[in-house]
């Protein structure tokens, strides 16, 4: 008698309960309350998302400061006998000192923008200046700097949809400076008071400093949001250079509680460039409050598009050669009498010309097309033997695999035999050919799943892909759910590298 360790059935008991639960709970989601977009396809980020990449967009940052500059300037001021005038020239940031760690970046959950802040942002410029005087008693000119210690920003990104593309603009930007002191060298005493009367102008540089470092963020969030989402260019290959992805956006960002969602067109296609027939929108969710950090939504209509891509190319006809005559008189009765004996006969199996549809529900995805099933003269394979007539009715599931990469695998194939035509002489009958037809289920659905191996590319980039934990892929009527959540580390910049 063979004794198994208790702690191994244990371990087999949590194993299978923990399964249990997983499936369970991925079959128990419902998403009819959850809000939708018009779109055929969309990704969402969590709120929770842009905190765990803020270091990522200060990474960008940092190096956006390295060229700051602020723009010629004039000013004038009243100094009780006469207006003094000062022109600023080549004012360049000569140092600075950031701390990422008083960055924050959340959405607003009433208003379409996020709001970043940041703290402790230490500056220093140096300028050319000229002074004069009105009356004419005054004139100076030298170096100057200009020392900010400790300023905060807070400002509102607002997110808008332009040429396919994202941008970003700026709001309600507060500036705060803690420590501020300006020395200005020149040649004459004359510059030693004009330091004591700028020393009391703070708002002399706080208004422009905080412009440009408005503009900076916004756009060094743009960029990283560009990036997210794989919309340079808007149309790029997805499989081999053979099958195209539209994904430009079609409508501006969607703000709620918690998340931002961005929708695309998601029309799949052979050729990148013309004119292209975008897959109808259909409403989908745009958000499960419950789901993971990166949220991507694909409609029915997008999927169907990128298989009347491949039906377009011919990539959906099936070749089997060198089949044994003995396995074709299976379902055509006397073939071998005919043909005689051989290992060379050939089946081709292709799409009709109506288009294949695909249909996906919350158990199954089913694709139905009509197909001709040409078994071919063994003698002369440029001429048909028969051709047989039937329905095909394909039951698969679609995987996401590593670099999200968007699979499936054949679960059952089904004929339904509507007409034939031989050319040869023959009792087989359409009755006939129905009931054997299974013969051919075999070697039909190992190439189909061949071809499936290869795979779809979904629009995630590689900045992020070796980032993320393993994605999920949950189906519902008429779209699928893939999300993902970012792997926990300490220093996000190693994705950045």
């Amino acid at each position: 008698m063979t004794i198994v360790n208790s702690k191994i059935l244990g371990v087999c008991a949590l194993i299978l309960i923990n399964n249990m639960i997983t499936a369970q709970s991925k079959k128990n989601i419902n998403l009819e309350q959850a809000p939708t977009v018009r779109a055929g396809m969309t990704t969402t980020f969590t709120s929770k998302f842009f905190e765990e990449y803020r270091t990522w967009v200060m990474d960008l940052f940092e190096e956006k400061m390295q060229d700051f500059e602020l723009a010629d300037s004039k000013k004038q001021f009243n100094a009780g006998i006469g207006k003094v005038f000062i022109d600023l020239s080549n004012q360049k940031l000569i140092s600075f000192d950031i701390d990422s760690d008083k960055s924050s970046i959340a959405i607003n959950d009433k208003q379409p923008y996020l709001v970043f802040k940041l703290e402790g942002i230490d500056l220093s410029f140096q300028t050319n200046f000229t002074l004069n005087s009105k009356p004419d008693w005054l004139s100076d000119s030298g170096l100057g700097k200009i020392d900010i210690k400790d300023l905060s920003i807070q400002l509102h990104l607002i997110p808008f949809a332009k040429d396919g593309k994202i941008q970003v603009d700026f709001s309600d930007s507060i500036v705060n400076i803690t420590d501020y002191n300006a020395k200005f060298d020149g040649s004459t005493d004359f510059t030693k008071i004009f330091n004591i009367i700028l020393k009391n102008f703070k708002t002399f540089f706080k208004n422009e400093v905080g412009n440009v470092l408005s503009m900076k963020i916004a756009k060094t969030f743009e960029q990283r949001l560009n990036e997210l989402l794989f919309s340079n260019p808007s149309i790029f290959t997805v499989m081999e250079n053979q099958v195209y992805l539209n994904y430009t956006l079609i409508g501006e960002p969607v703000f709620n509680k918690d998340y931002m969602t961005v929708s695309f067109d998601g029309t799949f296609m052979h050729e990148p460039t013309g004119d292209h027939q975008s897959v109808e929108l259909q409403e989908i969710p745009s958000y499960y409050d419950q789901g993971k950090e990166i949220q991507i939504y694909i409609s029915e209509q997008s999927l169907n598009s990128i298989l009347q891509t491949l039906h377009q190319m011919g990539s959906l006809k099936l070749d089997q050669g060198e089949i044994m005559s003995q396995i074709v008189e299976m379902i055509l009765n006397n073939f071998a009498v005919v043909f005689g004996k051989t290992s060379k006969a050939r089946m081709i199996m292709e799409a009709d010309e109506s288009k294949p549809s695909l249909r996906i529900t919350k158990d199954k995805t089913f694709i139905e097309t009509d197909v001709r099933l040409h078994i071919k003269n063994p003698y002369n394979d440029q001429y048909d033997a028969c051709i047989i007539y039937s329905k095909l009715e394909v039951e698969l599931k679609l995987e996401v695999l590593s670099g999200f990469n968007l699979t499936g695998k054949v679960l059952n194939v089904t004929f339904t035999v509507h007409n034939m035509k031989a050319f040869f002489e023959t009792k087989s009958t359409v009755e006939d050919i129905q009931d054997q037809i299974q013969v051919f289920v075999a070697p039909i659905q190992n190439s189909m799943n061949q071809k499936l191996k290869k795979g779809i590319k979904l629009p995630m980039p590689k900045l992020i892909q070796s980032d993320l934990s393993d994605s999920d892929l949950i189906q519902f009527d008429h779209f699928i759910m893939i999300q993902a959540d970012p792997i926990n580390k300490q220093d996000k910049t190693e994705v950045v590298q």
